[in-house]
């Protein structure tokens, strides 16, 4: 995994590569091998959230990751000022689920502060 941002910046993306393709904007954890999947199946923790994909990307591909701070622009029929939360299965909610995991609040219909 490599941080992507400018000398002396806080970085707010991830570089990381994908294991199985991961959808626009999806919510996305990071493994044990240092890659990146989409959450679903059961494989969602209070500690491996690590935030949205930028884009849509293959398998095996190098991935951008949102992480904490960045805005993700990339989500649709968001409430503005609405906390988010990620459930086991993938899709985001305003009510935590089990594990409880924030994923950030909305900012607009499409855009979300990741964890933040």
């Amino acid at each position: 995994m490599k941080t992507i941002g400018n000398a002396g910046s806080t970085a707010r993306k991830l570089e990381a590569v994908a294991s199985g393709a991961l959808p626009n904007g999806q919510p996305v954890i990071v493994n044990a091998d240092g890659t990146v999947s989409v959450v679903g199946g059961g494989n969602l923790t209070s500690e491996n959230y690590i935030g949205l994909a930028s884009n849509g990307y293959p398998d095996t591909a190098t991935a951008t990751i949102d992480v904490q701070g960045a805005i993700n622009d990339r989500q649709s029929g968001l409430t503005a000022g609405q906390a988010y939360y990620v459930q086991t299965d993938g899709t985001l909610s305003e009510t935590a689920g089990t594990p409880s995991v924030f994923a950030g609040t909305a900012v607009s219909a499409t855009k979300m502060i990741v964890k933040g």
